[in-house]
């Protein structure tokens, strides 16, 4: 059973959460008026590069091997990987 989460985090909450996990965090364009964050890290042993918006708090990217994700797709659901990235940036 999927996950019911309740919110979504704020750009300052993701970038909090990149300190601690040790995550890159980049907010250069969304300070120059984008939606989005860059996030870049590890989570359960696969290397992510993700674009994060607070607005609507939708996600996508890709994997250091070449998955191609994003937060609505049902394709990885139950990969240890992409149910980190969902806890990662919503609140259950």
């Amino acid at each position: 059973m999927a996950t019911k989460f309740s919110r979504h985090l704020s750009v300052d909450e993701v970038q909090a959460a990149c300190e601690v996990k040790g995550f890159t965090f980049d907010r250069a364009k969304y300070d120059a008026g984008s939606d989005y964050v860059r996030v870049q890290g590890e989570v359960e042993g696969q290397a992510v590069d993700a674009l994060y918006s607070s607005f609507n708090g939708r996600f996508f990217g890709k994997t250091a091997s070449g998955i191609e994700f994003n937060s609505g797709s049902t394709d990885y659901d139950d990969q240890p990987w992409f149910d980190a990235l969902l806890n990662f940036f919503y609140v259950a």
